[in-house]
């Protein structure tokens, strides 16, 4: 059975992305789905198999993958160690944005007619490098979160941390090499701008 996902269901009403590191073992298997939103996802250690659009294959660290919100697909272990799996997701808002400001980097990964996604094969030097800048953006929307829940004046906070993600996203620009693994860090860069002008409007 197909199951469908749907960004207001995963997400609050003000929140544009969705962030997440899963741990799969062998009797872990992710339900066949699709979703009415785009995600990026990639392998940071493990070997998985991934099922999509009636299609298997083959993932390894380092492998990133750009999900389309009409693929169906779903993910399961190799084997007896698993895998662990990021997954950025973001409202299709933001893709439609970026798709405006950056029409030759979106033909890169988001090809509407192609069967399969755009798939990138990560060196372990870029998925090391990812990934510990992967957790200085996770604690800054930590921060962010926290901030939002507790309220008060928190304007000049907000300013900081929206200067640190920019930060991060920037060094990820700097050390990409790979065309449609810079085009994934042009769209998170549209979001930390995005952020950053909201920011300008809290006290």
């Amino acid at each position: 059975m197909l199951e469908r996902k749907r960004w207001r269901e995963l997400v609050a009403k003000e929140e544009w992305f969705h962030l997440a590191r899963f741990r799969f073992g062998r009797d872990r298997i992710s339900a066949h789905h699709t979703h009415d939103f785009p995600e990026i996802f990639w392998v940071e250690h493990g070997t998985a198999t991934h099922h999509i659009n009636g299609s298997t294959k083959r993932l390894d660290a380092g492998d990133i993958v750009f999900v389309r919100p009409r693929d169906q697909h779903h993910l399961s272990a190799v084997d007896a160690e698993g895998f662990v799996l990021v997954n950025l997701a973001f409202a299709r808002s933001v893709l439609m944005d970026f798709r405006r400001r950056h029409v030759a980097a979106t033909r890169r990964f988001h090809n509407e007619t192609a069967v399969l996604p755009a798939r990138v094969q990560l060196s372990r030097a870029q998925l090391s490098e990812l990934t510990e800048e992967l957790a200085r953006l996770g604690s800054h929307l930590d921060q962010f979160r926290a901030l939002l829940r507790d309220g008060g004046a928190v304007g000049r906070q907000f300013d900081f941390l929206a200067q640190e993600l920019h930060r991060e996203v920037n060094t990820i620009a700097s050390k990409a090499d790979d065309a449609e693994l810079v085009a994934r860090v042009l769209e998170a860069r549209t979001l930390v701008e995005r952020i950053r002008e909201q920011v300008q409007n809290v006290e």
